[in-house]
C-alpha cells in the first residue's frame, strides 16, 4: 500500500505574472473563409442589439450622449457595441478605449474606439487580471 501525501502549499502559489493575448487574426481568418461562421456571428450580434432601448429617468440625456458617439468614422453606438460583440464572440475578448471630454474624473465619455484585440495583453496574477498593456 502506498500513501500519497502533499505538503501545505502557501496561497502565493504563483509569484510571477502570466500573460494572455487573443488570437483574433487567426480566428477571424476562419470566420472570413467559412460563410456559415460569419453568418452566425452576424446573426448573434444583430439579435442582441436589434432591440436596443434606453429606459429610465435619464433616458433623454443618455440617448443624446450615445447618439453623439461616432466610433471609427460614422459608427453609431449600437454599431460600436455590435462590432465589440462580434470580436468577443470570435476570439473571446474585445477592448475599447473610452474617450473623455476634458478630465476623465468628470466622467463625460464622448466616444468609444475599438482597439485591436491582438494588440492588447492581459497581465494576470493569481488568476485575476491586474492590468492591460498595449503592445504597440
Amino acid at each position: 500500500m502506498v500513501v500519497l501525501m502533499h505538503g501545505n502549499v502557501p496561497d502565493e502559489w504563483t509569484r510571477h505574472e502570466s500573460y494572455y493575448t487573443t488570437e483574433y487574426a487567426r480566428w477571424n481568418g476562419y470566420v472570413d473563409r467559412i460563410a456559415v461562421l460569419r453568418q452566425i456571428a452576424e446573426i448573434r450580434a444583430a439579435s442582441v442589439f436589434s432591440s436596443w432601448v434606453i429606459k429610465g429617468s435619464h433616458e433623454n440625456q443618455a440617448t443624446k450622449i450615445l447618439d453623439q458617439m461616432s466610433g471609427r468614422g460614422k459608427e453609431t453606438f449600437k454599431e460600436i457595441m455590435s462590432n465589440l460583440y462580434k470580436i468577443a464572440y470570435i476570439c473571446g475578448d474585445a477592448y475599447a478605449e473610452k474617450i473623455y471630454e476634458g478630465n476623465p474624473e468628470e466622467g463625460k465619455i464622448i466616444n468609444l474606439e475599438i482597439l485591436p484585440s491582438d494588440n492588447i495583453r492581459q497581465v494576470i496574477q493569481k488568476g485575476k487580471s491586474i492590468r492591460f498593456d498595449e503592445l504597440s
